[in-house]
C-alpha cells in the first residue's frame, strides 16, 4: 500500500514539474514577444523624435525668417506663439541659413529702416494740405489731397496689436 501512494504521489510531482517547466517555457517566449515589442517601439520613437526635431528646426528657421523681416511681437502675433518662443527661434535656427532666406526673399528690396510716417505728414506730424491749380479753379482756393484725407478719417493711427 505504502508503495501505491508514494507512486502516485511520485506521478503528481512529474505533472505538476512538467506544468511548471511548461509554463516558464511560456514565460520565457512572452518576455521575448516582449523585448522584441520594446526594441521596435525605441527604434520607431528614435524615427518618430528625429522627425519631430526636422520639423521644429523647419519651424525655428521660418519663424527666425520671420522675426527678421517683422518685429518678434507681430511674429508672435501672426504665428499664435510666445514672443519668448519666437526669440528661441531666433537663437535655434541656423544663422546662416535664415540670412539666405531672408536675403533670396528681399531681392531686390530696400533695407528696412523701420516705420515711417504716413503719407502727407509733415514731420511735426501736421498734415499737408496740397495746393492743386484744377481743384482750384473749380472750387477756388486751396483744396485738400489725399494727406488731407488720411489725418480726416484717423487712418494715421496703427491697428491695435501691432507691437510697435
Amino acid at each position: 500500500m505504502a508503495s501505491d501512494s508514494t507512486n502516485v504521489a511520485i506521478e503528481q510531482m512529474r505533472r505538476r514539474h512538467a506544468a511548471q517547466e511548461s509554463a516558464l517555457r511560456a514565460v520565457a517566449v512572452a518576455r521575448g514577444g516582449v523585448e522584441k515589442a520594446q526594441d521596435r517601439r525605441a527604434a520607431e520613437l528614435e524615427r518618430l523624435d528625429a522627425a519631430v526635431s526636422e520639423a521644429q528646426g523647419g519651424h525655428d528657421e521660418a519663424l527666425a525668417v520671420l522675426a527678421e523681416l517683422v518685429p518678434a511681437a507681430e511674429v508672435a502675433d501672426y504665428a499664435g506663439e510666445s514672443v519668448a518662443r519666437v526669440r528661441e527661434a531666433q537663437k535655434r535656427a541656423d544663422a546662416a541659413a535664415v540670412s539666405a532666406r531672408v536675403a533670396e526673399l528681399t531681392e531686390g528690396l530696400a533695407k528696412r529702416r523701420g516705420p515711417g510716417r504716413p503719407r502727407g505728414l509733415g514731420r511735426g506730424g501736421a498734415a499737408v494740405v496740397e495746393s492743386r491749380p484744377d481743384a482750384a479753379s473749380a472750387g477756388g482756393g486751396l483744396a485738400a489731397g489725399p494727406s488731407s484725407r488720411i489725418v480726416a478719417e484717423g487712418l494715421t493711427e496703427r491697428p491695435s496689436g501691432s507691437g510697435a
